[in-house]
């Protein structure tokens, strides 16, 4: 999954494109976390379901911007995903863990 204004180069971290996921909007965790994709999702189907080996930011977007965020109709989904990148960056219960990141990108990978 990943969340991007900036090139970045993918291969680097191992994914094809067709691994590559851009979302519009605020992540959810339904997004990568299968427990709560069944919660949300009217089908209940673990088979549609794709987990996310990677979670890729842009240093640039919304979620690290204040003055972009006051500007959004959807004030309460984004400060949900906030809390999930908090959660992210102390290692917490989503499975993942911080990876890499650079001048552009902070990378978090699913934990071994």
């Amino acid at each position: 999954m990943i969340s991007t204004y900036q090139p970045f180069d993918f291969r680097s971290t191992g994914l094809s494109y067709k691994n590559i996921h851009v979302i519009y909007g605020p992540i959810s965790k339904n997004m990568f976390n299968l427990e709560s994709y069944l919660e949300k999702s009217n089908l209940k189907n673990p088979l549609n379901f794709k987990e996310k080996d990677f979670i890729i930011l842009s240093k640039n977007d919304i979620y690290f911007d204040k003055e972009k965020l006051k500007t959004r109709v959807d004030k309460e989904g984004f400060r949900k995903a906030i809390k999930i990148i908090d959660n992210l960056n102390r290692g917490g219960d989503l499975g993942y863990e911080k990876f890499k990141d650079n001048e552009y990108f902070y990378i978090w990978r699913k934990k071994k």
